[in-house]
């Protein structure tokens, strides 16, 4: 179960996927659930990784790492500001753009991969 690691953090909303929660769910902390983060599920990917996508999707070669690197603060307003500089419309369209540019496994976080290994491990049983 992948979940953005900010559930995690009280920010003045009832978070609803406590880890108490999530074990009285049934869910084996350690062993079930990915926290991806540090905050958002988008943030969790590198500068680099999002210049390629975007620059992939978008084909004028403004991106650069450094270029997202500048729009990481405040971590909440991340995904916003890609939407807004990029011209892509919704969170949805963003993560597509961002899947189809992934070539190799070292773009994907290792806590989305170490979430589809167990997910595999647990088909193949």
């Amino acid at each position: 179960f992948a979940v953005d690691q900010d559930t995690q953090v009280s920010k003045g909303v009832k978070r609803h996927l406590t880890n108490s929660k999530l074990e009285k769910a049934g869910f084996d902390i350690d062993k079930q659930v990915y926290f991806i983060g540090p905050e958002y599920f988008e943030y969790a990917f590198s500068d680099l990784t999002w210049a390629t996508a975007l620059n992939g999707f978008l084909k004028d070669g403004s991106w650069t790492a450094k270029r997202v690197l500048g729009l990481r603060n405040p971590p909440s307003k991340f995904a916003n500001q890609l939407l807004k500089q990029s011209g892509i419309s919704s969170k949805p369209e963003l993560g597509l753009v961002l899947a189809k540019s992934i070539t190799d496994e070292c773009q994907i976080p290792i806590e989305i991969r170490n979430c589809f290994k167990n997910a595999v491990a647990l088909a193949e049983r």
